[in-house]
């Protein structure tokens, strides 16, 4: 079975409401299609690791599509309260 670490992040999300949002883990193992562990960990021989130093790791969150083009966009003064397509 294929294992990837995710190493060094910045901070990890759990996706979970107010003091459970965040997890003092900086590390995660994926296994499969899986995630197996999260914390500190070590690496193991073999294990595909992706150094996520200044990031941010939310496991399960897929991001399929954003607006966040728009929503900056939308911030400067000559683009409020303008319809998307005239700006």
């Amino acid at each position: 079975m294929t294992s990837t670490l995710i190493q060094n992040a910045s901070a990890m999300l759990t996706g979970g409401h107010g003091p459970l949002a965040r997890t003092s883990a900086s590390d995660l193992r994926i296994e499969g299609d899986r995630i197996t562990e999260m914390g500190s960990l070590t690496p193991r021989a073999g294990e595909t690791l992706i150094e996520a130093r200044v990031c941010v790791v939310y496991p399960g969150f897929v991001n399929t599509h954003h607006h966040l083009f728009q929503s900056v966009l939308k911030g400067v003064p000559a683009g409020l309260n303008l319809p998307l397509f005239e700006w």
